[in-house]
Parts: structure tokens; sequence; C-alpha cells
């Protein structure tokens, strides 16, 4: 197997969610992965990405969320989600 990555970009928004679903689809599909991982992979990066979204971004749609899915020769394969960095406010 090559090493392989896939990425799909989202706006902070609640609507593009389905984007996520399609995206592990389309990655389950070409990997031949069985339904039942399918469901367990969708509900992990879903909610992964909603917090992203919600706790990560606080609902702002100019924000981005990324996600890769990156897949190793070895068989190994994962999924990352990434925010775009921000400055923290300070603290007096």
């Amino acid at each position: 197997m090559l090493e392989k990555n896939q990425t799909i970009e989202l706006k902070s928004a609640l609507t593009e969610l389905y984007h996520v679903e399609k995206f592990v689809e389309d990655i389950c599909d070409e990997y031949n992965i069985n339904n039942s991982y399918f469901g367990n992979i969708l509900v992990a990066l879903t909610e992964a990405v909603e917090n992203a979204i919600k706790h990560g971004n606080k609902n702002e749609a100019g924000k981005k969320v990324t996600v890769v899915f990156e897949s190793k020769p070895a068989g190994l394969s994962r999924y990352r989600c990434t925010l775009p960095l921000t400055t923290a406010p300070s603290r007096r």
C-alpha cells in the first residue's frame, strides 16, 4: 500500500458536517473498510469536527477546520482534525 493523504477543509459551520460523511464514505470505499468500522469512524470524526467548530472556532464561519486522512505503507491509517492558529487573549 502506498502512502496517501486526503484532505478536506470546512467552514466552521455545523451545516458543513455532511462533507465529513462523504469524506469518510469515500475513504472506506477506497480501502474496503467494513460497514461496522465505517459507523465508528464516522461518529468519532463527526464529533471531533463538531467540537472543533463549536469549541475551537466558536462557530466563526470565517475560520476553517481541516481534516486529514493519512495512510501509511505499513497499513496504519489515521484521521487528523486541525484548527487555525489563533492568539490567546491576554489575561490581566
